[in-house]
């Protein structure tokens, strides 16, 4: 069963698909009979990360959620900037 959830954010993130996730799983609506997550919004090293729009965005953590997550998620970002090799050795 899905119980927890971790959103990689990277620079350049889109806002808007960034939002539907936390919409989706960040959002507690157990009052109302759905399932709750632990949701974590992570970047590669805990800092900030831009978002396409210009604002920036601070995560609740660096990488470490993803290894015990049941659902990896990872928005839109520029898909031109290169991807750090920290995050692809926690996706692997």
């Amino acid at each position: 069963m899905l119980r927890s959830v971790a959103v990689l954010v990277l620079d350049q993130v889109a806002p808007f698909e960034l939002g539907v996730l936390a919409e989706v799983f960040g959002t507690d609506r157990t009052a109302d009979g759905f399932p709750g997550y632990r949701f974590d919004v992570c970047s590669p090293d805990g800092r900030p990360v831009r978002t396409s729009s210009g604002f920036q965005l601070i995560p609740h953590a660096d990488l470490g959620p993803l290894q015990d997550a049941d659902l990896v998620a990872v928005p839109a970002h520029d898909r031109c900037a290169s991807v750090p090799e920290p995050v692809l050795d926690a996706m692997a």
